[in-house]
């Protein structure tokens, strides 16, 4: 809510395939581009939203940056997910908040990414939530484990990942 993507009506499970022009190739390349675009002109966003292909005109803002509270987080009761080399926990939404997450219900909080594995080069990090899993919703443990038995990690698994500045 009120980003620059939702005024401009990009919805969770649209894929963006162009930025100003470019065709993107992934997460890191759009946001290397967003990164480097200064000014506040308009620019063009072309996106897959329900199979439809269309253009909205956005124009980028800068994001507030909260402090983020250093990664403390330790429990016994935490999951691993080989395939994708990592652990996950559930966190409660007011534990949340201490890692500068605003407006969250529970989510599932990554606590440990493995060296060399599949989430370290999508570079997810410890104190990342993980919102989504494929097309299902997630809030805890259970329903993580239960969208990942959905998926096929040779394939790809497309997660929905939250940052305390960007979610």
């Amino acid at each position: 809510p009120n980003t620059t993507a939702a005024l401009s009506g990009v919805k969770i499970g649209d894929v963006i395939t162009h930025f100003a022009g470019i065709p993107i190739h992934g997460p890191e390349q759009l946001h290397m581009l967003i990164e480097y675009t200064h000014g506040a002109d308009l620019k063009e966003l072309r996106v897959i939203q329900n199979g439809e292909v269309s253009e909205r005109m956005v124009r980028l803002q800068q994001l507030s940056h909260k402090k983020q509270t250093p990664f403390l987080l330790s429990r016994e009761s935490g999951y691993v997910e080989t395939s994708l080399g990592l652990e996950v926990t559930t966190i409660q939404s007011g534990e949340l908040q201490l890692y500068g997450y605003e407006n969250h219900s529970d989510a599932v909080f990554v606590v440990k990414v493995r060296p060399n594995s599949a989430a370290y080069f999508r570079r997810i990090t410890p104190g990342m939530i993980i919102r989504r899993v494929g097309n299902h919703k997630i809030t805890t443990l259970n329903e993580f484990k239960n969208a990942m038995r959905l998926q096929s990690p040779e394939n790809g698994v497309l997660l929905l990942i939250g940052t305390p500045s960007g979610n």
